[in-house]
């Protein structure tokens, strides 16, 4: 998978509270987010045309 960096500027509250999310389920920041993104994706898909963009849905919720 081709990986794309970029700068994200979080509060710092909702950032501790990632941290905190994240070690709960067992991942590190960076990889919560990334699950966070795709199932907000997905769901979004499921009620949108974005499908007929051609992003794929071939996204993986696991870490």
């Amino acid at each position: 998978m081709d990986k794309k960096h970029f700068s994200l500027r979080i509060d710092k509250e909702i950032f501790e509270k990632l941290k905190a999310v994240s070690a709960d389920s067992g991942r590190s920041v960076n990889s919560q987010i990334n699950m966070l993104i795709k199932k907000y994706i997905l769901e979004y898909e499921k009620d949108s045309s974005i499908a007929e963009t051609g992003i794929s849905r071939n996204v993986h919720t696991a870490t």
